[in-house]
C-alpha cells in the first residue's frame, strides 16, 4: 500500500515538473519556409490570395473539414474559417502589395500568428516564401516539444502546404481544354453592371470582387438573374497595361438604377461572334482568346471593333470546387460582311486544343495586344434611360453602400 502511495506521488511530481517545464518554454516563434513553383508570379499570387482555393492545397490534419468563405474572397478584413474534428482556425487578410506579398493574421489550434506571403519572379518560375511569427499556448508548446521544436512543428505544416500548392498549380495548369465552336449568334441581353479600368495583372482579382458585389446588390434588391454572369472588355491600353471592362449580371427586363450608385444598367443587341469554350482555370483565358483570333484569321473573318468582347462564366466555383471543371464561353464579335453565308461557319478540325504539358500564361483574361484595336466606346451597350423598354420602377440602393467602393479594388 505504501509502495502504491509512493508511486502515485512520483507520478504526480513528474506531471507537475513536466507541466512547469512545458509552461516555461519559450512561446514566441518565427518560422520561414520557401518553395519554387513553375508558374508566373501573378498566377501564384492570385491563387493564394483567393480563399476559395485554400481547401484544394492547404494541409489540415482532419480528413473532413467544414469551411466558411468571405463574401469577397481574400480581400482585406475578410475572414476564412475552417472547423474539423481535430483542429479549427481562421485567417484574415490584413494587406496586400501588388502581386508581391500578402499579410494575414491566423489562429490555428490555439496558435495566434502573423503570416506574410511573398512572391518573387525568378528563374524557373516563382519563389513563394511564407513567414509565420506567433505565440503558442500550453497545448501548442506540448505538441511542439513532442515534435522536437516549434520550427519543426509549425514548419512542417507550411512545408506540406507549399508542396501541396505546387502540386495543385501544376495540375491546374496542365489540365484544361480550349475548343473553338465557330460562328454563332449571341442573343440580346439586359444586365446590370459595374465598370472599372484595371491593371491587366489585376483583372481576375478585381472581376471576382465586382461579381460578388453585383450578386449582393441583386440579392438585396430582389433582382433575379436571367443567365450566368459575364464580362465585357471595352478597350485596352497596351502601353499602360490597363483594360476597361464591365462585370455584368444578366436580367430579363431593363432595370433603372437611381443616381449615385457605382452600378448601372446596360443592354446589347444580338450579334454574330466566334465562340470558344474553355474548360479549366481562368488563368487559361489568354490562350483561349489567342485560339479565337487564330480561327478568325484562318477563316478570313473581321472583328467588329465597335463591339466589346464577351466572356461568359457558364460553370464556376459555385458548382465545382475544382477549377478543371469550370466552363467559360468567349464571344469575339465579327462584321456581318465577313461571313460568307447565313449558315454557321463550322469550326475547323484543328479547333480543339488540349494541354499535355505545363504552361505559364500571363494572368490577363484576354490577350488584347493580339486583337484588333478597339475604340474606347461601346455602341452596342445602350444606356439605361431607354424608355422604349418595359421595366420595373427604379431599384433602391443597398442600405450599406461604401463611401468610395473603388477603394476595394486593386487597380
Amino acid at each position: 500500500m505504501r509502495i502504491l502511495k509512493y508511486i502515485f506521488l512520483l507520478i504526480l511530481l513528474v506531471a507537475i515538473a513536466s507541466t512547469v517545464f512545458i509552461a516555461t518554454q519559450k512561446g514566441e516563434y518565427e518560422v520561414t519556409r520557401s518553395r519554387l513553383v513553375n508558374v508566373s508570379e501573378a498566377i501564384a499570387y492570385n491563387y493564394v490570395s483567393d480563399y476559395s482555393n485554400w481547401p484544394q492545397w492547404m494541409i489540415f490534419e482532419d480528413g473532413k473539414v467544414d469551411y466558411t468563405f468571405p463574401t469577397y474572397s481574400g480581400e482585406n478584413n475578410n475572414i476564412f474559417r475552417w472547423n474539423g474534428s481535430d483542429s479549427s482556425g481562421e485567417v484574415q487578410t490584413i494587406s496586400k502589395s501588388g502581386t508581391d506579398s500578402i499579410t494575414q493574421k491566423m489562429l490555428y489550434d490555439g496558435i495566434a500568428s502573423n503570416v506574410v506571403w511573398t512572391f518573387k519572379d525568378t528563374v524557373g518560375g516563382t519563389k513563394i516564401t511564407v513567414t509565420s511569427k506567433g505565440k503558442m499556448n500550453f497545448m501548442s508548446k506540448f505538441r511542439a516539444l513532442r515534435n522536437g521544436s516549434a520550427d519543426k512543428f509549425v514548419g512542417s505544416f507550411y512545408e506540406n502546404s507549399l508542396a501541396s500548392l505546387d502540386k495543385t498549380l501544376k495540375h491546374e495548369l496542365k489540365t484544361f481544354k480550349v475548343k473553338v465552336e465557330g460562328v454563332v449568334v449571341k442573343s440580346a441581353k439586359f444586365f446590370i453592371q459595374q465598370t472599372i479600368v484595371s491593371k491587366d495583372s489585376k483583372i481576375i482579382n478585381n472581376s471576382r470582387i465586382m461579381r460578388a458585389r453585383l450578386e449582393a446588390f441583386a440579392k438585396e434588391n430582389s433582382i433575379v438573374a436571367d443567365g450566368q454572369p459575364f464580362v465585357l472588355y471595352h478597350y485596352s491600353d497596351a502601353s499602360k497595361k490597363t483594360t476597361k471592362f464591365s462585370v455584368c449580371y444578366p436580367v430579363k427586363n431593363e432595370i433603372f438604377i437611381s443616381e449615385g450608385s457605382d452600378m448601372s444598367s446596360g443592354h446589347y443587341e444580338s450579334f454574330r461572334a466566334v465562340k470558344t469554350t474553355l474548360t479549366g482555370n481562368y488563368t487559361h483565358l489568354e490562350e483561349a482568346w489567342l485560339k479565337t483570333v487564330e480561327y478568325l484569321n484562318t477563316n478570313k473573318l473581321t472583328q467588329k471593333a465597335t463591339l466589346p468582347r464577351l466572356e461568359l462564366y457558364k460553370i464556376g466555383k459555385e458548382k465545382f470546387s475544382s477549377p478543371t471543371q469550370w466552363v467559360t464561353e468567349l464571344y469575339l464579335p465579327i462584321e456581318e460582311a465577313s461571313i460568307i453565308s447565313e449558315t454557321t461557319v463550322p469550326a475547323t478540325t484543328s479547333s480543339t486544343y488540349q494541354s499535355t504539358t505545363p504552361v505559364t500564361p500571363t494572368p490577363a483574361p484576354a490577350p488584347v495586344s493580339a486583337l484588333p484595336k478597339t475604340k474606347a466606346v461601346s455602341p452596342a451597350v445602350k444606356p439605361s434611360e431607354n424608355k422604349t423598354i418595359s421595366s420595373p420602377p427604379p431599384v433602391k440602393q443597398p442600405k450599406k453602400e461604401p463611401e468610395n467602393p473603388m477603394n476595394e479594388f486593386d487597380l
